[in-house]
């Protein structure tokens, strides 16, 4: 969105202006804004209890209300109904770590600081990253637990539309931070800088664990079993 008003603002032959961080939110911020809230009820509202229970009775035993709609979704994703151990195991970062984050990316999104796009890589990474483990396998193995042929409601409305917006929206809002990192990057030289880059304790760090991946790894996992 930032990018395509830039490259309006220079085809027309002026500079992009630099929002100050009282000015009005752009319709961009606030769709931004909305989605993040989303996220964060989703994840903390909906996601949140389904691991709760999942860990302790299972969705399909409980009585619970909060496990009502998980169980009409579980008609589409068998899943979703009983502890399955990789559904439940994404679950955790999904609920625990990117619930809470959406909360404080809405913040710096509100506020326009500037930290929100490294958090915002590593929310919509992590978003991305979840749908994939959560269909790819299904995908690759004939989708043995998908069941969406029941109804089109199945798979257009509980597999489909109820996930792809947490394909397409991170992916674009991590289009938008890569835009804004490589042009504070290109702008500062910071990638440059011996101050920013790895020094000496970062150094030691990576040619230790190098060291010992060698001798653990390749010494005694693979050496050993040839000779």
């Amino acid at each position: 969105m930032a990018n395509v008003a830039m490259n309006k603002s220079s085809s027309s032959g002026s500079a992009p202006r630099v929002l100050k961080a009282d000015d009005p939110l752009t319709p961009g911020e606030k769709a931004v804004i909305v989605w993040y809230l989303l996220d964060a009820i989703t994840h903390l509202g909906l996601e949140l209890p389904w691991l709760i229970l999942t860990l302790t009775v299972t969705v399909e035993r409980s009585n619970h209300f909060m496990a009502l709609p998980w169980k009409e979704y579980a008609k589409a994703d068998p899943r979703w109904g009983r502890l399955h151990d990789c559904t439940a195991a994404l679950e955790v970062p999904t609920a625990l770590l990117w619930g809470p984050l959406a909360l404080v990316l809405a913040y710096g999104t509100y506020r326009r600081r500037p930290w929100r796009h490294f958090w915002q890589v590593i929310c919509a990474t992590g978003e991305i990253y979840g749908n994939w483990m959560t269909f790819g396998p299904e995908w690759l193995t004939g989708s043995r637990e998908l069941n969406p042929a029941n109804s089109w409601v199945h798979k257009w409305v509980y597999l489909f539309f109820a996930n792809v917006l947490w394909i397409v929206i991170p992916l674009i809002l991590l289009i938008e931070s890569f835009g804004v990192l490589l042009d504070a990057c290109d702008r500062s030289k910071s990638h440059r800088r011996t101050d920013m880059v790895p020094g000496r304790t970062e150094m030691l760090v990576i040619w230790s664990m190098l060291a010992l991946y060698a001798v653990v790894v390749i010494g005694f996992g693979f050496v050993k079993h040839l000779v």
